[in-house]
């Protein structure tokens, strides 16, 4: 009897951390967020850098809108280059 009510608890938390998950997914690149622009950026086959961020979406702190991405399932490549760093898919 324990052992069943050990498997329901666990099964029931992963239900709840899974539709978490998903409220997150959902709240982090919803449409018109700085998250969901980069990453429309992104797919376009562009990378994007700190000053084309600020310049043109007016994020001032792009390494916590791609992190944001990050958990939500997107697979975002940190590049180290001579002209610096920037980021692509």
């Amino acid at each position: 009897m324990f052992g069943l009510g050990m498997v329901t608890g666990a099964g029931l938390m992963f239900i709840y951390k899974c539709k978490c998950d998903a409220d997150r997914v959902s709240e982090n690149v919803r449409e018109g967020t700085h998250a969901y622009l980069v990453r429309e950026h992104l797919e376009r086959g562009m990378g994007i850098d700190a000053h084309y961020a600020r310049k043109n979406f007016g994020i001032k702190n792009l390494s916590s809108t791609i992190d944001k991405l990050r958990k939500a399932g997107v697979e975002v490549k940190s590049v180290k280059d001579d002209k610096g760093r920037y980021y692509t898919l």
